[in-house]
């Protein structure tokens, strides 16, 4: 039986001046409040100092705030290209995701530099409480229409009426791939599979953190299928190209980092019993 989610609300809840309020903007800002609650709270079980926590969190945002926003600009860049003025204009285009998780993560390297504190345990405490924040702001997109999916070609899948919708006009009234549900769903699985994991992911400091990144890339290459790119290399989308490259990156590091006996920590049962 067919399925058709039709979208009709308002994406934005209200406008005061050049100020704009919008469902994805509420998410984006509840999903990082909770993702900072929670982060916070596994940091501080894991043994980071409350003083020094505040500084890594603030680091986190910005190195996520100037990812996500750049990704966002590579992912549509002949748009950006032909209105460079938009490139700032953070309230309307949104920011990526993915390139969130990047700046966030740098971010966590430069404050761990900075204050000392051991950088891969504290990846580990900090990448479900990500995670969840993640979740939380892919149904702002859903709400806005800020990343769709291809047309179904059927009576399935998404359809947006607003004319305020973040999606070309001429995707209105076109059902489109569930996009944003597909990346929840995915997201909820690898927060299960933590879960299921959670004894063999504990032994060694960064395993949490490389396993989730790992995975979250793959899915990223799978979905970016299902939603319009320009094509970059070899029929390679730039997410995809993204994606691809990260999962090498991450294969090298994860190598390097545990199939040499002296490289990673093991983790302490402190440690393991607070996380």
């Amino acid at each position: 039986m067919p399925v058709i989610i039709d979208v009709t609300f308002d994406p934005m809840i209200a406008r005061v001046g050049p100020i704009q309020l919008s469902w994805a903007s509420v998410f984006t800002t509840v999903g990082l409040v909770v993702a900072f609650w929670l982060g916070w709270r596994a940091a501080t079980a894991y043994g980071v100092p409350s003083d020094q926590l505040g500084n890594i969190i603030f680091w986190i945002a910005i190195g996520g705030l100037i990812g996500g926003r750049l990704f966002q600009v590579l992912d549509h860049l002949p748009y950006y290209l032909a209105i460079p003025r938009d490139i700032l204009a953070v309230d309307d285009g949104g920011i990526s995701l993915l390139g969130y998780w990047v700046g966030g993560v740098i971010g966590v390297f430069g404050a761990a530099r900075w204050t000392g504190i051991p950088a891969w345990g504290t990846l580990d405490a900090l990448t479900p409480a990500a995670l969840v924040g993640q979740l939380i702001g892919w149904l702002g997109c859903l709400c806005t229409g800020a990343t769709w999916g291809l047309p179904t070609g059927g009576a399935w899948g998404i359809v947006y009426w607003n004319p305020h919708d973040l999606l070309p006009p001429q995707m209105l009234g076109v059902p489109t791939q569930p996009y944003p549900l597909y990346q929840v769903a995915g997201l909820l699985l690898i927060l299960a599979s933590l879960r299921l994991g959670q004894r063999w992911l504990s032994v060694r400091e960064g395993q949490v953190f490389l396993a989730t990144m790992l995975t979250y890339s793959g899915l990223q290459f799978i979905l970016a299928s299902l939603r319009p790119e320009s094509v970059s290399f070899h029929g390679l989308g730039a997410t995809q190209m993204v994606a691809l490259s990260s999962m090498a990156l991450l294969l090298m590091v994860t190598w390097y980092w545990f199939c040499s006996p002296w490289r990673g920590s093991v983790r302490s049962p402190e440690v393991t019993d607070g996380g």
